[in-house]
């Protein structure tokens, strides 16, 4: 992997749907099974070259063991999660990605040619050609903003706004040390 986020791919695991989908959202493949054996999941995320996110920690030690790229999130807040991965990687999370994903099944959204008529005085519209969804800023655009501010307020707050993103293999993993708050399961 070099230090592009867009060739960083995610693995959730089935208890972090909700993190996959904003992680889709941010423009990160991610990868999520709502119903998957550990081992599948090791399989996969070892055949992909995938960052493992899991918030089972014998999975997560099983995953380190197999030399796995993994990161132990918390099962707080969602911001949570996200600073937890914004800490571990430097990735940044950006409303108008590069690549734009459907938080639906993962495919990169396209610009449509023919808007249906009910889409046609809407600016940046997408089209899922999997899901074939549209996408725009609607309605949930206030509550996104003010989700997307006060995650950016946590990390600032961390002093994570100037890491550059991590290159990182197998190898060089960062681990999550033994005692981190971030480890509890609260």
């Amino acid at each position: 992997m070099t230090n592009n986020d867009d060739e960083i791919r995610f693995l959730a695991d089935s208890m972090l749907g909700s993190l996959a989908k904003w992680l889709r959202f941010f423009g990160y493949d991610t990868e999520y099974y709502r119903d998957i054996e550990d081992n599948r999941l090791l399989e996969i995320a070892a055949s992909g070259n995938y960052v493992l996110l899991t918030s089972d920690r014998e999975l997560h030690a099983r995953a380190k063991s197999r030399k796995i790229n993994t990161i132990l999130v918390p099962l707080r807040s969602l911001k949570d999660q996200l600073v937890t991965i914004n800490k571990k990687l430097g990735i940044r999370y950006n409303l108008k990605p590069r690549v734009p994903r459907c938080v639906y099944c993962n495919s990169i959204l396209t610009k449509p040619k023919n808007l249906p008529e009910y889409l046609k005085n809407k600016n940046d519209v997408f089209f899922c050609p999997t899901c074939k969804k549209y996408f725009w800023e609607g309605r949930m655009w206030r509550n996104i903003r003010k989700f997307y501010t006060e995650l950016e307020n946590m990390i600032k707050s961390q002093g994570n706004t100037d890491r550059k993103p991590t290159s990182f293999s197998r190898e060089s993993m960062p681990e999550t040390p033994k005692g981190d708050k971030n480890d509890d399961k609260s």
